[in-house]
């Protein structure tokens, strides 16, 4: 049973992910650069407020077990760069260029998003472990999306070629960028459900 304070949170913490998402599109638009919109953290944020308003857990993990691995690289390659003052992995340069203010103000996104949503699914509790469908089907249709609608010279959600030093371009980059995401959708799940799962059995109790 929610708190008066708790579903104010939560509501409000709902809002912000709808409005910083809905921002980053419009944004998007703005700079004629109508394909970032596709980005897979501005959907994933804008699925998560509507999840965190609605207390869709599932909905909350399914976007969190697609972005939970790829934020944490980005944060990985932004902090050593901010500390060492050397690239890493070549992911986070753009952010110590030159960048338009509001282009930096989107990019916050990469530090809150993960711990903010990590919140809201602990408060509003995960009661399936089936929601890694859900995630599996999102990336296959923005991967599409973004394939047909957008220009490869934007490279959106690294999906035509590599965004990472790491990780190899070529003939097959396509179906590696498959495997690597569906592999760290499904590291993410297991941990979720590891963690956050409540058993159907446990809900039931608490509500009687």
């Amino acid at each position: 049973m929610e708190t008066k304070t708790q579903k104010w949170t939560l509501n409000v913490l709902g809002l912000f992910f709808i409005f910083f998402g809905t921002f980053s599109m419009d944004y998007a638009i703005w700079r004629t650069k109508p394909e970032w919109a596709l980005w897979i953290c501005y959907v994933a944020m804008i699925l998560i407020g509507f999840g965190i308003l609605f207390r869709l857990p599932s909905l909350i993990a399914s976007q969190l077990a697609i972005v939970g691995i790829p934020l944490t690289i980005w944060n990985i390659d932004f902090f050593y760069q901010f500390i060492v003052r050397q690239p890493l992995w070549n992911v986070t340069n753009y952010f110590f260029g030159e960048m338009l203010s509001a282009s930096r103000f989107i990019s916050l996104e990469h530090f809150f998003l993960i711990p903010l949503g990590l919140y809201a699914l602990w408060r509003i509790k995960l009661n399936t472990n089936k929601f890694w469908i859900a995630s599996v089907t999102q990336v296959t249709i923005l991967y599409l999306l973004t394939f047909f609608f957008s220009r490869p010279t934007e490279n959106v959600s690294c999906i035509f070629y590599s965004c990472i030093s790491f990780i190899p371009d070529g003939r097959w980059y396509p179906l590696t960028w498959f495997e690597l995401m569906f592999a760290m959708i499904g590291i993410v799940s297991i941990i979720i459900n590891s963690i956050f799962l409540i058993p159907s059995h446990s809900l039931n109790n608490r509500n009687t």
